[in-house]
């Protein structure tokens, strides 16, 4: 992915270190300007996450001839508002307390996960269903419809 949308890393790292920095915030019970600020930058860089990876997978569909892929996850919907980061960060906000008490952020990009199914010529069968063998082939679907996407 970061082959063909090279500023993905610098927004994995960014939104990686805001969120650490919330969550150092939350469990000093330190509220405010600052807590608001590193939610609304990991809010920025978790919407460019969610867009990046929504547009690799739409990028990598037509070269995919055995599988099919999707994003899944809480912040899914996010993707369908109109600004994606401030749904994002009002979300962020909402999860406060529960954030604070468990220390970690149950809500973002990082929580978010790939599915889909292989397509078999009879049947099309769940990734979460398939056999270590059917794993085996869609992983190489995946690897060779990346290869095809990058040679295009």
């Amino acid at each position: 992915m970061f082959a063909l949308i090279p500023s993905h890393a610098e927004a994995c790292t960014r939104y990686k270190h805001h969120l650490k920095n919330r969550s150092r915030l939350l469990k000093d019970n330190i509220r405010g300007d600052w807590l608001d600020l590193e939610e609304q930058k990991a809010a920025e860089f978790g919407a460019q996450i969610l867009q990046n990876r929504a547009e690799y997978l739409r990028l990598l569909a037509p070269h995919c001839t055995n599988i099919t892929i999707e994003q899944t996850g809480s912040c899914q919907s996010a993707l369908e508002a109109e600004d994606v980061a401030t749904r994002l960060a009002d979300q962020f906000s909402i999860n406060r307390d529960r954030d604070a008490q468990y220390g970690d952020s149950s809500f973002g990009p990082h929580r978010s996960d790939f599915t889909g199914s292989l397509i078999l010529p009879d049947q099309s069968v769940s990734f979460d269903r398939c056999s270590s063998g059917q794993h085996k082939r869609a992983l190489v679907g995946l690897l060779l419809a990346h290869a095809r996407l990058l040679k295009q």
